[in-house]
């Protein structure tokens, strides 16, 4: 199936750097959904040396107008509401 995401990231690029650090401690942020359609979900995946921890949380967001339009899509949505209830 096709997986589709937006990967969030602060003004610093933090995200970015640990990704092309490889850094031992990793966050990802990202609004994901699966084959077009079907749920969307605002994830957090951290990596710790090896060890992975995901927390997910369905949201109210349309995964045809994110396929189309990006995340102008989710303009005026409560991302960062929806961010802080995931820790």
């Amino acid at each position: 199936g096709v997986v589709e995401s937006i990967y969030f990231d602060d003004a610093e690029l933090r995200s970015l750097g640990e990704k092309l650090a490889s850094d031992y401690l990793k966050t990802k942020t990202r609004l994901r959904w699966y084959d077009g359609g079907g749920a969307v979900y605002l994830e957090s995946k951290q990596r710790f040396g090896s060890r992975r921890r995901k927390l997910r949380a369905r949201v109210d967001l349309d995964p045809r107008a994110l396929s189309r339009d990006g995340l102008a899509a989710a303009a005026g949505a409560p991302l960062a509401r929806w961010a802080a209830a995931l820790g």
